[in-house]
């Protein structure tokens, strides 16, 4: 699914979606495991480094996925720079085989409204994220052009434990005439049984998966669970919705700030 979306689907994806402000003595909120990113953003002068692996059955392709590293550094309390899909493949399908770096991505995010979650005057918290990818990954993974894209983020508490989320996202992929324009969108619940382990469920599509082709629906499940204020660990499995383009994926991962 590089061809289009399978960076999209296994990497970019992610968020442990409950509220953080600036103070770095808050624990960590990341943007993995889930194919939606938070709004959050990471406290000045502590970058955050996100990573894992994930093993994905699709259409009758295999592959496994290394590294997926998010790097994220805020230069203020409601902006951050992002270096996002570090990541090393190893690909089957039908007797080919491929391995290598994807293309990575670079951009940022950006939080324009804080939350309010009491009171008469409720309202998300929103911000949007822009990134671009950059054509230097290997050979059989590179798209010989820049591939931007967007997403609006949206959360919203609805208690102390219970959060919603979504994603608004459109990109271009592909290059020359194969580039065509993807549109997504994401949504989810977020449950927190505890201080430190907390539940996730999420839907998502992507509208066309690959060029010309039809839509790919997702869903995933999956938790998170605080080593320390800085460290976390997280689990997810989740599979494709319609017989056509049905697909399987399990992934675990490790997130740190410093």
């Amino acid at each position: 699914m590089r061809s289009g979306s399978l960076g999209v689907l296994l990497l970019v994806g992610v968020s442990v979606c409950r509220a953080q402000d600036s103070d770095p003595n808050y624990p960590i909120s990341t943007d993995r495991p889930t194919f939606s990113d938070a709004t959050t953003i990471v406290p000045v002068g502590h970058p955050q480094i996100e990573s894992g692996v994930t093993d994905t059955y699709l259409q009758g392709t295999h592959t496994v996925t290394y590294g997926e590293i998010i790097y994220r550094q805020a230069l203020s309390d409601e902006f951050e720079i992002r270096l996002v899909n570090l990541t090393y493949a190893q690909y089957t399908a039908s007797g080919y085989s491929a391995n290598g770096f994807f293309d990575p991505s670079i951009g940022f995010k950006w939080k324009f409204q804080d939350g309010v979650y009491t009171g008469k005057n409720r309202r998300p918290e929103l911000g949007i994220e822009l990134l671009t990818s950059v054509p230097i990954g290997a050979a059989p993974f590179r798209t010989n052009a820049f591939q931007p894209s967007g997403r609006l983020l949206v959360q919203y508490n609805t208690d102390a434990n219970t959060q919603l989320f979504a994603n608004l996202i459109v990109g271009t992929f592909g290059a020359d005439s194969n580039a065509f324009v993807q549109f997504a969108f994401s949504e989810g619940v977020s449950y927190q049984l505890n201080p430190r382990f907390g539940l996730f469920f999420e839907a998502y599509s992507l509208l066309p998966e690959v060029q010309a082709g039809p839509t790919g629906s997702y869903a995933d499940v999956g938790f998170t669970y605080l080593l320390n204020k800085r460290t976390q660990v997280d689990f997810r499995v989740g599979s494709g919705f319609d017989e056509r383009r049905d697909g399987n994926f399990i992934g675990a991962g490790l997130s740190y700030r410093y």
